[in-house]
């Protein structure tokens, strides 16, 4: 099994304008670790989702959607890039959840460790990947179903 993980720590959220948000795949909000663009959503519920299930925060108020805000994200998480065989990735811990990993909904997990979460993410490469419908998983994940 093979793993490159990496913790986040500085971790910044910014609520687009309308007028930002064209410049975007339609997304409200963007997020931002460690001075690179990380991850985004075009809906409040898929953001609020994405922040609980990694233990995470906001340090102010989430605006109304089309207001501008740039907010601190308290706390800290580590994502798992993991490339291995099926029973490798049955023996990690955690609960199974599907993962947005390079444009296509993979498996993943929610594990935590000493307090800290850890996102295993299997790689798009892992020949054993059952992708899971996009449309579909596009429409959870937007309602805050998918967490991640």
């Amino acid at each position: 099994m093979s793993c490159y993980a990496r913790q986040y720590t500085r971790i910044y959220c910014t609520s687009l304008t309308a007028e930002m948000r064209k410049r975007t795949c339609d997304y409200w909000y963007v997020v931002e670790a460690d001075g690179y663009a990380h991850t985004a959503f075009r809906t409040r519920a898929a953001l609020m989702a994405w922040l609980n299930a990694l233990g995470l925060k906001l340090a102010g108020e989430l605006p109304e959607q089309g207001q501008h805000a740039n907010l601190n994200i308290e706390g800290t998480y580590k994502r798992s890039l993991v490339v291995c065989g099926r029973a490798g990735w049955d023996a990690l811990p955690g609960v199974a959840v599907t993962v947005l990993e390079n444009g296509r909904y993979l498996p993943g997990k929610l594990a935590e460790d000493d307090g800290t979460r850890i996102l295993y993410v299997s790689n798009v490469n892992n020949k054993w990947n059952m992708e899971v419908d996009y449309r579909l998983a596009q429409k959870l994940h937007d309602a805050g179903l998918m967490v991640l």
